[in-house]
């Protein structure tokens, strides 16, 4: 049989280890969780790199020609992935190595990308969780200029920044990534399609088998939907809050006419078949079922829809509580959609993907349900595995954090991606000593600090928009610990 490391997953070299890393175009797989890094061994990932989907017996001879091991070796390791249909965990040294379900899997198909097990060979071992050697993602912020002027913006426009970064200087960066093995690169706005030279930037992106995802609000010319079928774009996303244009238009701001040339942009990306996204967020202008049925009577019998993702509109660092407060969606109406989209997810071809409107209020949990929650959290990827470059060249942690000088860990029109990566300023921002937590923070002396903070750190993003720009050593909005919101974020 015919055995390939599945195709939704990629390794990635990581100085001392191997990281199994989920593949960039599987955003939203219902199979695969797209935020979880797997460490590998130097050894188990040489092996890996050799199933690229030949016979099996011949994959594991090269494996094992290469280790200078015996089969017996290699197939006692691979054995346990082949199908696997739950994660599986081998041991080594006390320490268990765990791999996710389908791992090696049977197919016809060979994999499009090699991996030179070469290197994959280290004099020293790591297995630690910790921060990636170098950045494994990367986002491009290339102004923050859109077509629209949304009532839910969560962008730092007060100042209108146009990409100021040498597009030869742009080459270098993506040159860069490609060597330092970052896996991932996505572009945003602002709105992406504004960007003077975005056709030139998809192209050296895809030169190196970069797939970013893109997102918009802008309509687009056929011209441009055919050049993004002609490079092969995997998919994007168009937002949508209703398709009742006084409605639209209102949450918008934008002039009359636009929705009839967002509708035509979705029928162009049908016609070149290019898989699409619908985001939608919820707000007191468009909280109803009559808002929901215009979006979903449209695209109902769309062929390339991949899903549609309804949201709830949250805090913005830059939206006043008073205004939050007169946009934020009415929980009665809330419950009244859950249960038209449950309804519509039974006759739709596509999935519907409500669970971000489901989540409770943090005023309702109890304690210990919430130091449990906090606990189970995900990870911050900012400083971790991501770095965001802004327009102006400068790199932050999160692109929501934007130009918060706490944040900024470099610039990249003077410094190279692993300088930025490797710098004393980025490394102290990651591992934050206690002690200069200001003694107003319960931080400041909580004796969890070190676990809380090593590796899945806060949601600083969360933290500002709960407590201001100024408190950003405040613990996390979720923890246990944490003082009531300045303003609340429950709807």
């Amino acid at each position: 049989m015919n055995i390939i490391l599945n195709p939704k997953y990629i390794l990635k070299p990581d100085e001392g280890r191997a990281l199994l890393l989920a593949k960039e175009t599987l955003r939203f797989d219902d199979e695969i969780d797209n935020s979880l890094s797997y460490i590998v061994h130097p050894i188990h990932a040489i092996i890996l790199s050799f199933f690229l989907g030949d016979e099996y017996v011949n994959s594991v001879e090269k494996a094992a020609n290469f280790l200078k091991i015996e089969r017996s070796l290699v197939e006692r390791f691979t054995t346990k992935l082949i199908n696997n249909v739950a994660q599986v965990g081998i041991e080594f040294n006390g320490i268990v190595l765990t791999f996710p379900a389908n791992t090696l899997v049977e197919s016809i198909h060979k994999r499009c990308d090699f991996y030179d097990p070469n290197d994959l060979v280290y004099e020293t071992l790591d297995l630690k969780n910790k921060r990636h050697k170098t950045p494994t993602h990367m986002t491009l912020m290339v102004n923050n200029r859109c077509l629209t002027n949304c009532i839910y913006c969560y962008a730092d426009r007060r100042n209108k920044i146009d990409c100021q970064i040498d597009f030869k200087r742009l080459k270098e960066i993506i040159y860069e990534a490609k060597t330092i093995n970052i896996s991932s690169i996505n572009v945003i706005g602002g709105e992406f399609f504004l960007y003077s030279n975005w056709k030139d930037l998809l192209l050296e992106l895809k030169k190196y088998d970069y797939n970013p995802y893109l997102s918009t609000k802008i309509p687009l010319k056929e011209s441009d939907i055919k050049f993004l079928a002609e490079i092969d774009v995997q998919d994007i996303q168009i937002s949508l809050d209703t398709l009742i244009s006084d409605n639209l238009q209102s949450i918008l701001r934008v002039k009359s006419g636009y929705v009839t040339d967002i509708t035509n942009t979705l029928y162009l990306l049908e016609k070149y078949n290019i898989k699409t996204n619908i985001h939608t967020i919820l707000t007191s202008m468009n909280d109803n079922i009559s808002d929901m049925n215009s979006i979903f009577n449209f695209i109902v019998n769309f062929k390339n829809i991949k899903y549609w993702k309804p949201d709830l509109v949250g805090p913005s660092l830059y939206i006043s509580e008073s205004s939050f407060e007169q946009i934020k969606p009415r929980s009665q109406n809330i419950n009244i959609l859950l249960e038209y989209f449950k309804q519509m997810q039974n006759v739709s071809a596509f999935p519907i993907k409500y669970e971000g409107i489901t989540r409770k209020s943090l005023s309702k949990i109890d304690l210990l349900e919430k130091k449990k929650q906090f606990h189970q959290r995900g990870a911050c990827t900012g400083n971790y595995s991501h770095l965001f470059i802004l327009p102006d060249g400068q790199v932050t942690i999160c692109e929501e954090l934007y130009w918060h000088p706490q944040f900024i860990i470099g610039n990249i029109t003077k410094q190279s991606l692993l300088q930025i990566w490797n710098s004393d300023t980025a490394k102290k921002k990651y591992a934050f000593p206690q002690e200069y937590i200001p003694k107003e923070s319960a931080c400041a002396l909580c004796d969890e600090y070190q676990v809380c903070r090593s590796v899945k750190q806060v949601c600083w993003r969360d933290i500002l928009k709960a407590y201001g720009q100024d408190k950003w050593f405040y613990p996390d909005v979720n923890c246990h610990r944490a003082p009531k919101p300045t303003y609340s974020i429950d709807i």
